[in-house]
């Protein structure tokens, strides 16, 4: 038998004539039914769900970059709120779809966009997944990095053999390559295992949350200073400019969700469940990621007297290596749950669809990983993203 008749997959569902060679399918593509074993997720796991996304990185910047802009932190929240409440009908209608048809987001396409059609978007999809894993992971190399300096105060002084046009240190992407080993065993998991995961991320990132919240708030001195900073708006941008810019980023990583709820709500047990936790944790659960980020960048800068959007940050002002490394922890946890939900599931299946004879979700996932190393995402981070500057406690993370 030849290597490629050995990588080929074999269908459960000889119905759908899949079975033997798979034209158009394969198991993970075929339709999940309702009953079936496979539906694990109920309500606890589809919140948590979405806890893993709300309590991410990435989601506290949406709030925080327009805070360090200038704008009020209340409107900043106000703004995440409008974009939520949104993205939220999308997210709800393409979740009950998956869940009552059993069907993932490729296999959904081709209603709209047909058989041949259907490659076309989920190549789309495809490819800002596995830039996006690329760059999430880059981002948990620097939780990495914050943890092992914390623990190690001497990494900070890490020798770096690499030019400056490389636009990364040595200990960046040493942490980097850390980061993408630590996910690899996760990525061998079903999608219908992951809800422990989620479970847990439930637990986890709210506690640290509410902790970064109350820290924020008492070294603040309260509200009042932390919320009363009028709209200056630094670069002269008018501020309802900056007002819908948030509001549009704030949609923008989350109509991605929306699009890819079907991957998931073929687990889920009921369609009902399925409809109201779609609007619960995005509109409430994902928003409270946003009032915590322009809480603390506001407080950041009344504490500090330095404008900070990014959560690393501050751990970098604290100056307190056990809290330094909590917070790389939590942080570094909360960058695989995005990860592993947001990117390499949806390029999994979305490769699956292209190549349903020899792809399924767990080889999708690797194939991910690597593609998301060829992104070359430090290069991302330095042209489009404001670097995090040097201090005392992290000095080698840039």
């Amino acid at each position: 038998m030849g290597l490629r008749k050995r990588l080929e997959l074999y269908s459960d569902n000889p119905e759908l004539g899949t079975a033997g060679e798979g034209p158009v399918s394969n198991k993970d593509l075929d339709p999940v039914p309702l009953g079936s074993p496979q539906r694990t997720w109920t309500w606890p796991s589809l919140l948590g769900f979405w806890v893993a996304e709300a309590f991410s990185i990435s989601m506290y910047q949406v709030s925080s970059t327009s805070v360090s802009k200038g704008l009020n932190p209340g409107l900043a929240i106000l703004a995440v709120l409008i974009g939520h409440l949104i993205v939220c009908i999308p997210a709800m209608l393409d979740g009950y779809v998956g869940c009552v048809f059993g069907i993932n987001f490729p296999v959904f396409t081709r209603a709209s966009w047909g058989m041949r059609g259907s490659y076309f978007a989920v190549f789309v999809r495809g490819v800002v997944a596995c830039i996006w894993f690329g760059t999430q992971s880059f981002q948990g190399g620097q939780c990495l990095q914050i943890m092992i300096s914390a623990i190690w105060p001497s990494f900070n002084n890490f020798p770096n053999r690499l030019p400056e046009s490389a636009h990364v240190t040595s200990a960046e992407l040493l942490c980097f390559f850390l980061f993408i080993i630590v996910q690899l065993p996760l990525l061998w998991l079903h999608v219908s295992s992951l809800r422990y995961m989620f479970m847990a991320k439930t637990v986890v990132m709210p506690v640290f949350g509410l902790t970064l919240f109350i820290w924020a708030l008492v070294a603040a001195h309260g509200f009042g200073p932390t919320f009363s900073k009028p709209t200056q708006i630094k670069d002269g941008t008018p501020a309802a400019v900056v007002f819908f810019q948030c509001v549009t980023t704030a949609i923008g990583p989350k109509a991605t969700l929306a699009l890819n709820m079907p991957d998931f709500t073929r687990y889920a047990k009921y369609p009902r469940q399925v409809f109201w936790t779609q609007a619960v944790g995005l509109i409430v659960l994902v928003t409270m990621c946003g009032v915590l980020g322009a809480t603390v960048s506001s407080a950041a800068e009344v504490i500090y007297g330095e404008v900070t959007w990014n959560p690393l940050e501050v751990a970098v002002l604290w100056n307190n290596r056990a809290a330094q490394f909590f917070a790389g922890l939590c942080w570094a946890f909360a960058v695989i749950g995005t990860n592993i939900s947001a990117n390499s599931v949806s390029f999994s299946n979305d490769l699956a669809l292209w190549f349903p004879k020899y792809i399924n979700n767990r080889r999708g996932a690797y194939i991910c990983a690597i593609l998301g190393i060829c992104a070359v995402p430090w290069n991302i981070q330095y042209k489009y993203v404001h670097p995090i500057p040097r201090g005392e406690a992290s000095s080698s993370l840039y």
